[in-house]
């Protein structure tokens, strides 16, 4: 059984950013960022250290994976970090995490009109007491966001 210290470390759910960004629209073909906040409870590593019925026990934590879904049927983009903040001098840059071929679709025939974008980071956990160690891995933490993906107008005239 793990120990008692596992309910006490927090392994909190992704906090989520995306560029384009969800209160903004981004366009067919052009490179998707996504990143989540890289603080130590989003992606670890966590270390907790207590004694349980006279025996030490210590465990340790850490993301190692981040699964997104897009939420447009395409194969899911697998990240072993947390992603880059996408700021507009980077804008030549392939993302660290992300699609650099972008959506190929517009979101306008989903609900609301936008695509739901999933992330799900998995933990590993190991701990030590007395002699006996264990790892419990893929512990998983999932959030969602959505975003806007309009179609390339082009104007001529």
């Amino acid at each position: 059984a793990p120990p008692r210290l596992l309910t006490t470390i927090e392994m909190k759910r992704p906090v989520i950013s995306t560029a384009p960004s969800a209160t903004g629209a981004g366009l067919v073909g052009l490179p998707v960022w996504l990143w989540i906040d890289p603080g130590q409870a989003y992606w670890g590593p966590i270390v907790a250290e207590a004694e349980e019925q006279g025996v030490y026990v210590r465990l340790e934590t850490k993301a190692h994976k981040i699964v997104w879904d897009l939420g447009d049927g395409s194969d899911p983009v697998v990240c072993t970090n947390p992603g880059e903040r996408y700021t507009p001098a980077k804008a030549s840059q392939r993302p660290p995490c992300g699609r650099s071929s972008g959506y190929q679709k517009s979101s306008r025939n989903q609900p609301g009109g936008r695509f739901t974008v999933t992330a799900t980071t998995y933990w590993d956990v190991q701990w030590w007491s007395g002699t006996m160690t264990d790892t419990f891995e893929d512990q998983e933490r999932t959030n969602s966001v959505s975003v806007q993906i309009d179609e390339l107008q082009v104007v001529t005239g």
